[in-house]
C-alpha cells in the first residue's frame, strides 16, 4: 500500500471514529420525553395511615417502564392496581407499570394508583409534598404532588417539568 493511500485510510478511520462518538454523545444528551401531569392525592380521613395518589405519564418517545415512586410522606410507597370481582374490590401491589411508546399511562381512582403506607402525618387539603418517579429509561423525575378533594382534582394540572398535585388518604385498613 502506498504512503498516500495509508494516509487517507488513517484520516477516514479517524473521521469515522469521531462521527460515531458524536452520535453517541448526542443520543445520551437527548432530553427525556416523559412528562408527569395531573398529579393529586386525597386528604386523609381521620387518623388513617394510608393515602392514595394519582397522575398521568405522557410519553413522547420509546416505550418505558415505571419502576417505582418515592416519597418521604410515608414509610412505604407502592404501585397498586384495583379490580372488581362482582361486588368485591381487590387491591394488589404491582411491581411496575409499562408506559407505551408515544402514549400515556393513567393512574386514576378505580384503577392503578400509588399507595402511601404508614403516613408520617395526615394529608391535608392544600398541602403538597415531593415525589420522585423512577423509570427504566427516563430515569428519575422529581415532581410535587398536591393534596386536593376529588372534585377539585378533576381539573387537570398543566404539564410540569414534571410536577404532581394532589394525593389523598384512603380509609382505615
Amino acid at each position: 500500500m502506498s504512503k498516500r493511500m495509508l494516509k487517507w485510510l488513517m484520516v477516514f478511520t479517524i473521521l469515522l471514529t469521531a462521527g460515531a462518538a458524536i452520535a453517541t454523545v448526542s443520543r445520551a444528551e437527548e432530553p427525556a420525553k416523559v412528562a408527569i401531569t395531573a398529579l393529586w392525592a386525597r386528604p386523609s380521613i381521620g387518623n388513617s395511615q394510608v393515602g392514595a395518589g394519582y397522575f398521568t405519564v405522557e410519553n413522547k418517545g420509546p416505550a418505558d417502564v415505571l419502576l417505582a415512586v418515592e416519597a418521604d410522606v410515608s414509610k412505604t410507597v407502592e404501585l397498586h392496581t384495583m379490580t372488581m370481582n362482582g361486588l368485591v374490590m381487590k387491591m394488589r401491589r404491582i411491581e411496575n407499570a409499562p408506559v407505551p411508546a408515544n402514549g400515556s399511562l393513567v393512574f386514576a381512582p378505580g384503577g392503578n394508583h400509588i399507595m402511601f403506607i404508614g403516613l408520617k402525618k395526615p394529608l391535608t387539603e392544600s398541602d403538597s409534598f415531593p415525589v420522585t418517579f423512577v423509570f427504566e429509561k427516563a430515569g428519575r423525575i422529581a415532581a410535587t404532588m398536591k393534596v386536593k378533594n376529588p372534585g377539585a382534582a378533576a381539573t387537570p394540572a398543566p404539564p410540569a417539568t414534571p410536577s404532581m398535585s394532589g394525593m389523598t388518604g384512603m380509609g382505615n385498613q
